[in-house]
């Protein structure tokens, strides 16, 4: 998706009085005082949102199919509206930040988080007092339409990786990115167990209340000290510059791009792939018996909890050593490579206790990958790099879409240990394509 705390005085530090591209051109240049207030609102965004999805949407199937009388399928479909929504609408809202700037978008964004999820908290009484529609339940329907509310407006994390890119020098950027990417990892850490709490304490409705009241507070913050991370620009710079818009054949010609897109495609491929089928993979094969269902279920939460801990560690203490000493590229590789060792052994395991100590290299690898190719893809004209990341994030919402269908098929026509094998040859896929990246590379619409 790198090291979030303990760095950000080195590198606030560092990056003051920097710039990330020469002006020779006379585009946009980030500005130079680039401090703790410029980054920090980015990121409690992005946590308070993680944090937020992590209190309702590991129940939300749930909550569809035993609120709502919906079934497992249509259950399934909230997650295919939102990553279909966010497919369609990334790019355009990464174009957009590149004309209009980072703020306002960013706003934009979140401002559709936060009605969707307001519109989780209305769905239930909505559900037991309005008439069906189309036989569905009403509330049912709020849930569709939250989702693909949510995936329209999913641009906080695609635009806020524009901004960091804009006010971070290149050799800064595998680090804040991987603090952004450990958002998730903390949220997975702290937003089941609260949510669980909640729910235990108040009811169902409780952490969607929660996740509704944190959205807003992070709109009100944000809206109150986020700042603009591109300079103004002149009137003959706006009229160059909005009309450089990437063409499909513009996008293909720029390698490096298409090889880190390729290789990210891959990796998210996989990693949808094995948390759709996680916990169904730990009841199949380590509990066996029906009556160890909720035994299964207190497995699979510690190993969850257990994941987010390996994940937030990693991105936050990790990245930033290990990428000053062996580069980017070698970081992805030994990720890539490790990933298929991992992979190719699990299907292997039986004991329980082996499996969970498995999961953890695994995650810390992943965890190293993913901020790291970001980090390739930011290395981009200023004018263009809200459209890059915007197709990046757009790609990756693709696998995200894809990856479910693809193992659920395997788990079912083949074995539930194929699903291993088979991400282990994905992920060999990607390493193949890491070994042809050489060096650094920038791209430009005009190339």
């Amino acid at each position: 998706m790198d090291t979030r705390l303990r760095g950000y005085a080195i590198l606030l530090g560092n990056a003051l009085g920097h710039r990330l591209y020469n002006n020779a051109s006379g585009r946009d240049r980030p500005s130079p005082n680039m401090n703790q207030k410029r980054i920090f609102p980015v990121i409690a965004l992005l946590l308070a949102n993680s944090l937020a999805a992590t209190l309702v949407l590991p129940i939300l199937p749930l909550v569809a199919v035993s609120q709502f009388g919906a079934s497992v399928f249509q259950a399934l479909l909230l997650e295919t509206c939102y990553y279909g929504a966010k497919l369609i609408a990334a790019p355009i809202l990464g174009r957009s930040s590149d004309r209009r700037g980072r703020r306002p978008i960013l706003l934009l964004s979140q401002t559709g988080t936060v009605i969707a999820f307001t519109l989780f908290v209305v769905a239930h009484p909505a559900g037991r007092t309005l008439p069906p529609i189309l036989g569905l339940n009403s509330g049912l329907l709020i849930l569709y339409a939250a989702r693909l509310l949510d995936g329209v407006t999913a641009g906080s994390s695609t635009v806020a990786k524009a901004y960091v890119a804009d006010v971070v020098p290149e050799n800064g950027r595998s680090q804040v990115l991987g603090w952004m990417s450990a958002t998730l990892g903390i949220g997975f850490i702290f937003g089941p167990i609260t949510g669980g709490l909640l729910s235990a304490q108040f009811g169902l409705l409780a952490p969607f209340v929660a996740a509704s009241t944190l959205t807003f507070a992070a709109l009100v913050g944000s809206t109150l000290i986020l700042q603009e991370s591109l300079q103004p620009r002149t009137a003959a710079h706006k009229q160059a510059t909005t009309t450089a818009k990437l063409s499909l054949p513009h996008i293909f010609q720029q390698t490096i791009f298409v090889r880190i897109t390729a290789m990210g495609f891959l990796a998210t491929l996989c990693f949808s792939a094995i948390s759709a089928i996680f916990v169904l993979y730990i009841n199949a094969i380590f509990f066996t018996d029906a009556a160890d269902l909720s035994a299964a279920s207190r497995f699979a939460g510690l190993a969850f909890t257990l994941i987010g801990i390996t994940l937030a560690v990693t991105q936050i203490f990790l990245i930033k050593p290990l990428v000053k000493k062996y580069g980017e590229t070698a970081v992805v590789q030994f990720s890539q490579i490790s990933m298929v060792a991992t992979f190719a052994a699990i299907p292997f395991v039986t004991n329980r206790t082996l499996f969970l100590l498995l999961a953890i290299p695994f995650v810390f690898v992943y965890g190293l990958l993913e901020p790291n190719l970001q980090a390739i893809v930011s290395r981009t004209d200023d004018n263009i790099r809200g459209q890059l990341f915007g197709l990046y994030q757009s790609t990756l919402s693709g696998a995200d879409l894809l990856g479910p269908v693809w193992v659920a098929l395997a788990f079912e026509s083949i074995s539930p240990q194929s699903v291993w094998w088979l991400s282990a040859v994905l992920m060999f896929l990607g390493f193949a394509i890491s070994l042809t990246f050489r060096g650094r590379s920038r791209l430009s619409p005009s190339r």
